[in-house]
């Protein structure tokens, strides 16, 4: 499977899982004028995300495996400014296998990174699927940079 431009990567999701999905319209005086959400500016909106990652054990002394945990909210809190079209809150896992490396924190940080990305897309993908029939229009979340945590 291999071509000029794509390999496999160490990095492999296995098995994405959504514990939590809840997506609401905010009926809102807060709200814009025009809260239509394909075209709506997410840059002052307080969002939320959480990840945490689990190593696990493996059977396969070439492969380590991890499940992460990615709690991605729009809370629209009566205290906010802002709020945006929806509020958001939901929680997905995943499990992912990485090929084993020396150094342990670093894998872990790869996995929160890149697994985190993962999920985050899955996300991204879920609540735009969710809102696209809904009163504001579909809701696209905004692309985020994980960083990764320091050592």
């Amino acid at each position: 499977m291999s071509d000029n431009f794509l390999d496999m990567s160490p990095l492999q999701l296995k098995q994405l899982v959504f514990g939590r999905v809840h997506v609401e319209a905010v009926n809102s005086s807060r709200l814009p004028e025009d809260p239509w959400a394909p075209t709506f500016d997410l840059s002052d909106v307080l969002i939320q995300a959480s990840i945490d990652v689990f190593p696990q054990k493996s059977d396969n002394d070439k492969l380590m495996r991890y499940v992460v945990v990615v709690v991605f909210r729009i809370p629209n809190a009566e205290d906010e400014e802002v709020v945006a079209p929806y509020t958001v809150d939901v929680e997905a896992q995943a499990l992912i296998e990485m090929a084993a490396v020396e150094d342990e924190k670093r894998g872990e940080n790869l996995v929160r990174v890149n697994g985190g990305s993962m999920i985050i897309g899955a996300i991204r993908e879920q609540v735009t699927q969710l809102t696209a029939r809904s009163v504001y229009g579909p809701l696209t979340l905004p692309t985020l940079r994980i960083l990764p945590q320091s050592e």
